[in-house]
């Protein structure tokens, strides 16, 4: 099911009711045109997204049903975040994409992003990488500890992992 939506800034766009937070109609007229709700919003060059306040002013089983009611509307037809988009929204099943093809659970992300230093924040985000026992035998760039004079160097981290604690 598809919806017809308008954020705060007057910028409108369909998508699929699944961007939508905490929305689950049971049909075509069950919604309100005065409730506000979250709704996924993407830059047209991927830039900037996320979810943001709008308003739900109509939904429709397909997209040529909605392009009728638009039509009806006497409002232009808007942007459609399409299929290719949606593997790009960082929010599915309670999961937030932390890389190329890494989701981290929304409350682990949470909790870490809690962190009031850079460096609490990263061991944090390491944990979930690797077992205790294997990070203590890694870190992100191969070299020796200077704070402990171990002489030891330890393994890298993959670079997929290293771009995620770099991003």
């Amino acid at each position: 099911m598809f919806a017809y939506v308008k954020y705060e800034d007057k910028y409108k766009v369909i998508l699929l009711i699944s961007l939508v937070k905490t929305f689950s109609p049971k049909s075509e007229d069950d919604f309100d045109k005065t409730k506000k709700v979250q709704a996924f919003w993407r830059s047209e060059d991927g830039k900037i997204q996320g979810y943001y306040p709008a308003f739900v002013y109509a939904l429709a089983g397909d997209l040529n049903t909605m392009r009728l009611k638009i039509k009806t509307m006497r409002e232009p037809f808007p942007r459609l975040i399409d299929a290719d988009e949606l593997e790009e929204v960082p929010l599915r099943r309670r999961e937030i994409k932390i890389g190329q093809n890494s989701y981290m659970p929304l409350e682990k992300w949470q909790h870490i992003m809690k962190n009031t230093t850079d460096g609490r924040f990263c061991l944090e985000l390491a944990r979930h990488f690797w077992p205790t026992a294997e990070a203590a035998k890694r870190c992100l760039t191969g070299q020796a500890c200077r704070s402990y004079s171990t002489g030891q160097v330890k393994l890298q981290a993959t670079p997929e992992k290293v771009d995620m604690m770099r991003a």
